[in-house]
């Protein structure tokens, strides 16, 4: 009998435990709306990268990767590109949470200069009619919240 209760308590504490660790997962999951190419937005829960966890950028002639959750905005523009390394760049514009903008320096409009975002991964999330993909090249304008 006492066996039953110490295993009804386990079953019990696990049962809390994965419902705290989804709750979590659920809060942390990103959102926000894509303006596309035909400027259509669409809102989207549970957006990520779908072959990287970060975002490429180019700027001041080096690469560095930003995650996802530390952006805010992103304006793409696909009339200026470059690229590097077989990997298609477009200019961008980038605002992360916590203000700082990353954004082409208007002076001087080198490419080392400028901001760049690759364009070699797609958003994937959910939407009102289910999954939602959209390659980068598509987008010019994100927010994440």
């Amino acid at each position: 009998m006492r066996r039953k209760s110490l295993q009804h308590k386990c079953t019990f504490g696990c049962r809390e435990v994965v419902c705290a660790l989804l709750s979590v997962a659920m809060q942390c999951a990103l959102s926000g709306s894509i303006v596309d190419r035909g400027r259509f937005e669409t809102k989207m829960t549970a957006m990520r990268l779908e072959n990287r966890e970060a975002l490429k950028v180019y700027h001041g002639g080096s690469k560095r990767d930003i995650p996802l959750k530390l952006v805010n905005t992103i304006i793409i523009d696909p009339s200026n590109t470059i690229t590097i390394d077989n990997e298609l760049y477009f200019s961008a514009d980038i605002t992360l949470k916590d203000g700082t903008r990353i954004k082409s320096l208007e002076k001087d409009q080198t490419a080392s200069t400028k901001v760049f975002l690759s364009v070699q991964d797609a958003l994937v999330g959910k939407n009102d009619d289910g999954r939602f993909v959209i390659g980068l090249e598509d987008v010019s304008r994100l927010t994440v919240r």
